[in-house]
């Protein structure tokens, strides 16, 4: 094999990883395409000077950052110079062009056209073309090209009242979200990224704000968003393909997942009591329950009895999900992908909506038996969930298995990142609570037990809460907020009385740095 042919074969597992790098330093899909092809250009070009190939990804990401930074550069320079397609057009005496300001403030109005009245316009002024050899070259009738010429016009011309391109606050400062997902897939965040890393940048977190609360043109969002509709409309066909708009009317669009900020947080605040009535009991049933649950003898990996009251608490609520959540559980429909997933967006600078964080490896058709939950919430750290390999690996420790040679090397990490610990005597032991599945099995009997009496009152809690809670999202997403309350038994819920059970001192806070994780045989 040619150094060439290796170079290629090695760049097929990062194809994907790139593209998904350039999509979040880029302004445009276009952009994100030419970046992807420069940075794939100067690896290849600059491969025969690499003398360790071990150290190929950090070397290949120092390239992409440098030529990142080039690309930049450049890009800065066209845009300042023709950030709005420089088009040359006359007009007639009906627009007398005063000073080269006013005619570059025009330019900017015409590109913050949509495209059926822009392309028109261009056509018409720039190539000279009639409204009959318009039809012809787009295929549309020639009374349609007409009406799209005067009415690409009168909006142009009421711009000149004033000539001056309105500029908004947004635009000055414009909302940055978090956005991620919620559901099923099969992702490692590397070789096959996460659906969001597409629509990350900032020009779909801001489209996406503003098609929130109702449907917006390109227009619209051109001005809210104090970029030229080209951009827009760009951005708004990614976003279309990966379902995070819909068209419910034609040229208007709308977001499609919920989005959380103040008004979600001020509720939580407000409504802070309903989930109080509850906390005293709750936090006795389950210390007692703790108790009991020791008994079974399970792996706790050393964790005090107050931070293991924490993890039988969660495990509690997911199981009491099933048989006392009020609402009902509205299923996933199938995305672009192939998976079963949701977006969902938080706006980064408002109020925290006390709420509890959750990554589930099943490890479903796995070799292994087990799975990972990893929870953050309260004073708890955020332990990323591990991979099908390295659960494999765990549980091949907890049942005194040998270990293979890559299987060691698998170990060598998780020690590394804490999830395993060598003792002194070589020996390797597991930093995460490890259910059997008998005990998971004798835990839950234990559930049923203890909280017979207080799940009831929970549920109706959860139904009192939820009810106020889902009318602060728009009607359209009105299935999507009753799906995101199905999940509030769990995570919302839990959260809010362990917030409250902190103040009150009911429980103990855990130590600094702890997670909250357990590994769990299924099968």
């Amino acid at each position: 094999m040619s150094r060439n042919d290796n170079i290629n074969d090695i760049l097929t597992a990062y194809i994907e990883r790139i593209y998904g790098y350039s999509i979040k330093h880029t302004f445009s899909r276009d952009e994100a395409d030419e970046l992807s092809q420069e940075i794939l250009f100067t690896v290849i070009k600059q491969f025969p000077t690499l003398s360790d190939k071990e150290k190929f990804e950090p070397w290949l990401w120092g390239i992409a950052g440098n030529v990142t930074k080039v690309f930049r550069r450049k890009q800065g320079k066209q845009r300042a110079m023709c950030s709005f397609d420089s088009l040359e057009i006359w007009y007639a005496d009906e627009y007398p062009f005063i000073d080269d300001e006013i005619y570059e403030q025009m330019r900017k109005k015409i590109t913050q056209l949509s495209k059926i009245y822009r392309d028109i316009i261009v056509l018409h002024y720039y190539d000279n073309l009639s409204c009959r050899q318009i039809a012809e070259k787009l295929n549309i009738p020639e009374g349609t090209v007409t009406w799209r010429l005067s009415e690409g016009r009168r909006k142009l011309k009421e711009e000149c009242v004033s000539m001056n391109i309105p500029i908004t606050e947004n635009a000055l400062r414009p909302v940055s979200l978090k956005i991620s997902i919620h559901g099923n897939g099969n992702y490692d965040g590397k070789e096959k990224p996460f659906p969001d890393t597409f629509i990350n940048d900032a020009l779909s977190q801001n489209i996406l704000y503003h098609c929130y609360s109702e449907s917006k043109t390109v227009e619209d969002l051109s001005k809210l968003c104090g970029v030229p509709a080209f951009y827009i409309e760009d951005t708004i066909n990614r976003l279309l393909y990966r379902e995070a708009v819909t068209e419910p009317v034609k040229g208007k669009y709308q977001t499609d997942f919920l989005i959380y900020g103040d008004e979600q947080a001020e509720y939580a605040e407000k409504a802070f009591n309903i989930i109080g009535e509850i906390a005293d009991e709750f936090c006795d049933t389950l210390k007692k329950f703790t108790e009991d649950v020791l008994e079974l003898n399970i792996y706790t990996a050393g964790k005090s009895a107050n931070e293991l009251c924490y993890l039988f608490g969660i495990l509690v609520m997911e199981y009491l999900n099933g048989k006392y959540n009020p609402l009902k559980q509205v299923p996933y429909k199938v995305k672009y992908d192939g998976s079963e997933w949701k977006y969902h967006g938080h706006i980064v600078g408002a109020k925290k909506n006390p709420g509890m964080g959750c990554q589930k490896s099943l490890n479903l058709g796995s070799e292994g038996s087990c799975s990972h939950y990893s929870y953050w919430f309260a004073e708890f750290a955020n332990r990323s969930m591990m991979y099908d390999f390295q659960i494999n690996v765990c549980e091949k420790i907890f049942f005194g298995q040998e270990l293979s040679e890559k299987e060691k090397e698998i170990a060598a990490v998780l020690i590394k990142d804490g999830q395993l610990k060598r003792q002194s005597d070589e020996q390797i032991t597991i930093e995460i609570p490890f259910f059997t599945l008998e005990q998971k099995k004798a835990f839950d009997v234990l559930a049923d037990k203890y909280f017979a009496g207080t799940a009831p009152k929970i549920a109706d809690i959860v139904k009192r809460y939820t009810n106020g809670y889902i009318k602060l999202f728009p009607k359209h997403l009105k299935e999507d907020a009753e799906m995101a309350m199905y999940f509030f038994f769990t995570g919302g819920f839990y959260a809010n009385i362990i917030m409250i059970a902190q103040d009150k001192n009911l429980l103990d806070k855990p130590s600094p740095n702890s997670f909250c994780d357990v590994i769990v045989q299924y099968k």
